[in-house]
């Protein structure tokens, strides 16, 4: 397929793209999100909730705060504690899946979710922790 465009005082250029390259790269990107025996091992391991589309909560997790986005995550994860968080990224790059990582959700331009990969939500990671003597304080994910 070629694609040809004219910009202003360019010259024409073309641009091929490698179909069979595309499909093998869509077709290994899906194989791996819908091995479903790592997702279930995954599911086992984590101590916060892994949602997938077909359960009942499926749409309210993957709300942001901009209702004009309508991303669909394979998987949203619930993180518990950091654990859960160090888990879910190993799980990503083994699995080559797209990340989103969702604080609070308030991100006007929806960066916190994405479609077809994996949304680390750490809405649940709510702690403070102050330390009077360093003046600092330290807070959850889900603080934000």
């Amino acid at each position: 397929m070629n694609l040809s465009f004219n910009g202003k005082g360019r010259h024409r250029r073309s641009l091929v793209l490698d179909r069979s390259a595309t499909r093998y790269n869509c077709f290994r990107y899906n194989s791996a999100i819908m091995n479903e025996d790592s997702i279930t091992e995954l599911k086992q391991n984590l101590r916060g909730r892994l949602i997938q589309p077909g359960d009942g909560d499926y749409d309210e997790a993957r709300k942001v705060y901009n209702g004009m986005i309508h991303k669909k995550p394979r998987l949203i994860a619930r993180c518990a504690d950091v654990a859960d968080v160090i888990r879910l990224v190993n799980f990503a790059r083994d699995n080559d899946l797209l990340v989103s990582i969702r604080g609070g959700g308030h991100n006007a331009g929806g960066l916190g979710i994405c479609d077809d990969g994996l949304v680390i939500d750490l809405a649940p990671i709510k702690y403070a922790r102050v330390d009077p003597a360093a003046r600092t304080v330290t807070v959850g994910g889900g603080c934000v």
